[in-house]
């Protein structure tokens, strides 16, 4: 893989790019970087130019601004499209991700020719919305804390994502990139997570998405967080008018190494041939 940076009026953007073909804009969910695809990014790169994005603010990108909004960040995604001399590509977005590239999708239709959303919040009312918001006002995940224990429970919580057959089977390589990755985001953005989450939570996704053009591809996954409102792939795929579902197998960290990540990289693959519907 190669890493690059991007120069954009919001900032320098880090992405990392490997394969040939028809592009493809991977933008990840919050707090993560382009680590959380490490090794998806070879799976499709078989077939694409993956190009895995660091949102402002976390992995190795700069900062965004104090005040920016869900639709500046999509704003920053056009603006390095445009740096990289990309008038129109492939978009896989994923939860926070999912947001900034239904905003790019809605706002820009002649930027995307496809669009992959993966577990896409979804609140049904303003009273389970608010409720979500002031659970990460007060948890303030991500906060630096003097005696150095928050970076035990940033290791944790990676950990608890990483799905083993026998827990008493210690972590094979993959396993320790895969939570050491996890683990770096989490640290490095420290309160930038929560202001982020709160920005997700508050973005009104519903009349947006009705305005994508693009065909999209829908995915939920079946062992996610309990949160009802990460579980609602069917009702953001009802809104969608160009659209289609999947269920995939796996939780947000579990699909993307193993028999899972080949598994989801071929159902997207095959969404996004030019025959794929």
């Amino acid at each position: 893989m190669k890493h690059a940076y991007a120069d954009t009026a919001e900032g320098q953007v880090h992405y990392v790019t490997e394969g040939s073909g028809e592009p493809l804009l991977l933008i990840p969910h919050t707090p993560r970087s382009w680590t959380y695809s490490r090794h998806l990014i070879p799976l499709m790169a078989r077939h694409r130019t993956v190009i895995a994005m660091d949102t402002l603010g976390f992995g190795g990108s700069d900062e965004a601004e104090p005040g920016f909004r869900i639709e500046d960040y999509a704003q920053n995604v056009v603006h390095f499209l445009e740096e990289l001399g990309l008038s129109r590509t492939d978009i896989w977005g994923t939860v926070t991700g999912a947001c900034i590239a239904t905003e790019v999708a809605a706002g820009w239709p002649s930027r995307v020719r496809r669009l992959v959303l993966m577990e896409m919040p979804f609140f049904i009312t303003p009273e389970e919305r608010a409720s979500r918001i002031e659970v990460y006002r007060s948890e303030t995940p991500g906060t630096p804390r003097e005696d150095g224990s928050h970076c035990i429970d940033a290791w944790r919580m990676a950990l608890s994502g990483y799905d083993r057959e026998d827990e008493t089977v210690g972590l094979p390589e993959e396993g320790f990139q895969t939570v050491t990755d996890h683990t770096l985001d989490l640290l490095k953005a420290g309160r930038r997570w929560t202001e982020m989450a709160i920005k997700v939570h508050s973005y009104d996704k519903a009349p947006r998405l009705a305005r994508i053009d693009a065909p999209t591809l829908v995915i939920g996954l079946s062992e996610d967080s309990p949160h009802p409102y990460l579980k609602r792939a069917p009702e953001v795929q009802a809104l969608v008018p160009n659209s289609r579902l999947a269920i995939v197998d796996g939780g947000l960290l579990s699909v993307t190494y193993g028999a899972r990540a080949d598994k989801l990289s071929q159902i997207v693959l095959e969404f996004l041939m030019p025959d794929g519907g």
